[in-house]
């Protein structure tokens, strides 16, 4: 029968769309994904910031999983899927609350062809990323997303970005970026990836666009002004942004990008070693006032109940909770938590 809705003295609106969301594995959690309905969600984007759920070798998924779980979770399930195709499927069959669409991951094409390694992918390497991500977008993916704070992802250089996001073109695909730097080289992080779209000639769409960090205040006027420049000579750029003043992503994020090389295990080492720390120490030292204050970060959540009290602090709350110098009481966090830690 017919349901009838009072909507006197309310506003009647059609769903919102996330247009960067990270349920790419609480969905298999809890299908209902009620969180998102009950802010009025009715469409999420997955597959973000390039380090996503597939394409993923079978050899990688425990490293990947456990690589990403500051920032997807990692709930208590098996990964039955390889290729995107398998993943859009697992995604089907869990019948979940929202639509969802979903992006190819940078990352992902990059682990499944060379694995962490930082270099510049060879000719035949990224003919072979080229072609996983073609399988990708014939499955049904809608765009490629990439992460450039975001190691595999940001070991890549601008010609491979331009020469992967070629091949959006025919599928009418488009890419999605979060960017070299939000903060002091946000200019030279914008205009980086304007030259990628140019190249490539796929659309652009710039996640969560901010000005981080005080000394950066008062410049979104000009970085407007940048993309408007941009779409007046032809480019089709968008961006999103939330609605409040704080990002979230994995607290290693915060260290040297270097921490990340090889994987979980090997990040698990280096910072466990004092001489490491010294030397993250140093170059947190270095990069000044430009980006983001230690008093301004603070734990979202953690994987232990062990550790649940730490959650809200700031890592100078955590610090004096844990009773140890800032650097030892981070990193040994990420230790006990098995890097499952969100800032």
């Amino acid at each position: 029968g017919t349901i009838e809705i009072d909507c006197a003295n309310v506003a009647v609106s059609p769903g919102f769309i996330d247009a960067h969301s990270h349920s790419d594995l609480m969905v298999f959690e809890d299908a209902s994904i009620a969180p998102k309905l009950l802010q009025g969600v009715t469409t999420e984007l997955l597959g973000q910031d390039g380090i996503a759920a597939a394409p993923i070798r079978p050899e990688h998924k425990a490293d990947w999983r456990r690589h990403l779980s500051g920032l997807l979770g990692n709930p208590d399930l098996e990964w039955p899927w390889s290729t995107f195709e398998e993943y859009l499927s697992a995604l089907d069959a869990a019948s979940p609350g929202t639509n969802l669409a979903c992006l190819v991951p940078h990352g992902n094409l990059r682990l499944w062809t060379m694995g962490m390694e930082n270099r510049r992918a060879s000719s035949a390497e990224l003919e072979e990323m080229r072609s996983l991500l073609r399988e990708c977008l014939e499955a049904g993916a809608v765009g490629f997303s990439t992460g450039l704070i975001y190691p595999p992802c940001s070991y890549a250089d601008e010609d491979e970005m331009a020469d992967l996001c070629a091949e959006l073109v025919d599928y009418g695909g488009f890419i999605v970026v979060h960017m070299r730097n939000e903060d002091a080289g946000v200019f030279e992080a914008l205009d980086e990836m304007l030259r990628v779209s140019e190249r490539s000639g796929a659309p652009l769409h710039i996640s969560h666009l901010k000005v981080a960090g005080r000394p950066q205040f008062g410049q979104a006027g000009e970085l407007l002004g940048r993309i408007d420049r941009a779409r007046e000579r032809g480019l089709e750029v968008t961006f999103d942004q939330y609605p409040y003043t704080a990002g979230s992503t994995m607290l290693f994020a915060i260290l040297p990008e270097w921490l990340q090389e090889g994987g979980p295990d090997a990040m698990i080492e280096r910072l466990g070693d004092a001489g490491v720390r010294e030397r993250i120490m140093a170059e947190i030292a270095k990069r000044g006032s430009s980006t983001v204050a230690i008093t301004d970060i603070r734990v979202a959540s953690v994987g232990s109940e062990a550790n649940r009290r730490l959650e809200g602090k700031n890592l100078l709350e955590v610090a004096e909770a844990l009773e140890k110098p800032l650097i030892d009481a981070v990193c040994d966090l990420l230790i006990e938590e098995d890097l499952n830690v969100s800032m």
